[in-house]
């Protein structure tokens, strides 16, 4: 249990306290045994964010968006058409994040997200940088405004899928 009078302290960054709302969120998910894996990867990446762990948390960031993706995919398509989206036809392995957000959410909800300034950002800003660590071609570790940015790209495309696709 935890106290309403204590600050909830995280790991590393400066202390603060949480708003009103996000305290009850969090002690709302803390009361109940269910688990959301988007929740978790999203405090953990603003942790590593503050941490200073830049590329960890631009790793998270892209973990969370194609969660977010599946994750809408799931509860709105049809199997077979999640199938569709999620596969090529001739051998059936698994298409990339890319393929899901231009070709796929154009074709299965009419929407050209792929040709969007958010898109754009998001491919430009996050996931370039992501390929770039995933396959050892970025050993350094990237800036905090370049985080910063691929986190905000992130967000700005989520919401945008938000508004046009996944809640219309």
């Amino acid at each position: 249990m935890i106290p309403e009078h204590h600050e909830i302290k995280y790991n590393g960054g400066q202390d603060f306290k949480l708003e009103e709302d996000q305290d009850q969120k969090l002690r709302g998910l803390l009361e109940t045994e269910s688990y959301n894996v988007r929740i978790d990867i999203h405090f953990q990446m603003y942790d590593n964010f503050h941490l200073g762990h830049y590329n960890i948390a631009l790793l998270q960031s892209v973990t969370l968006f194609e969660n977010f993706i599946y994750t809408n995919l799931k509860h709105t398509l049809s199997k077979t058409k999640l199938e569709k989206i999620k596969k090529r036809e001739k051998c059936g392995c698994l298409v990339g994040i890319s393929e899901i957000c231009t070709r796929g959410i154009n074709e299965y909800y009419n929407f050209d997200f792929g040709s969007t300034t958010e898109w754009d950002n998001l491919k430009i800003n996050t996931l370039k940088l992501r390929n770039e660590i995933v396959h050892g071609e970025l050993l350094e570790s990237v800036t905090k405004d370049q985080c910063a940015i691929a986190i905000n790209c992130v967000f700005e495309a989520k919401h945008l899928l938000e508004r046009e696709v996944f809640n219309k």
